[in-house]
């Protein structure tokens, strides 16, 4: 009898991205570019289905994805044709800007509040230790490369059980929202709507890329 063998495991790489404009809105400080992205919490709330436009400085919209591709890049241009909006990997660089213009921004809108500077004065000495931001520098990626993390397909799981795995670890830290997307086809007079991306506050990005 003709035994069937297993599919064989093909290499690959998951990798993080968002929108561009979102990742340059969030650097420069300027939501007014973001007017066509709106994101309701339908799955979380039945109840709250109301789309509201992002103005949201402090999380980030992300997406993880995998590919069999040689490299990331060329699953990303695939993206851009099918959804007519540009977007930007998340490597440990771009992560690592993106965490400092939001910090740096937050440090110059609470330092117009004059109660909260003369809060700080005191005349007998603080503990000036700080919790640090983690930042991508101070991670260990091994598995890093060709702008993914590269799976060879010999471990005890698929690249899609991993995707699928992280997925999962995600939405129950983070929710479910439901994005709707301006650039891809509608569905007669609705947009169409992307339910995999997740919200996630932008100093939590370095633990994320280290899942």
């Amino acid at each position: 009898n003709h035994i069937l063998q297993p599919n064989p495991r093909r290499p690959g790489f998951l990798y993080i991205y968002t929108y561009k404009l979102l990742y340059d809105g969030i650097c420069n400080n300027r939501t007014k570019d973001l007017k066509w992205l709106k994101i309701d919490n339908s799955v979380l709330s039945p109840d709250n289905t109301k789309k509201k436009i992002w103005q949201d400085m402090s999380n980030i919209l992300c997406k993880i994805g995998m590919t069999t591709k040689r490299d990331v890049q060329s699953r990303l241009n695939e993206w851009e044709s099918s959804c007519l909006h540009k977007v930007i990997n998340l490597t440990p660089q771009n992560t690592d800007i993106l965490i400092e213009s939001s910090t740096n921004l937050h440090k110059s809108g609470s330092n117009h509040n004059l109660s909260k500077l003369m809060g700080k004065l005191s005349l007998s000495p603080k503990k000036q230790s700080q919790s640090r931001i983690p930042s991508c520098k101070d991670l260990k990626l091994y598995t890093y490369q060709n702008g993914g993390f590269y799976v060879d397909g010999k471990g005890s799981m698929t690249l899609q059980d991993i995707e699928n795995s992280i997925h999962q670890l995600l939405w129950k830290k983070y929710g479910k929202g439901v994005i709707h997307c301006s650039g891809c086809k509608k569905t007669g007079t609705a947009y169409k709507k992307h339910i995999e991306w997740f919200v996630i506050p932008i100093k939590d990005l370095p633990l994320v890329l280290q899942l």
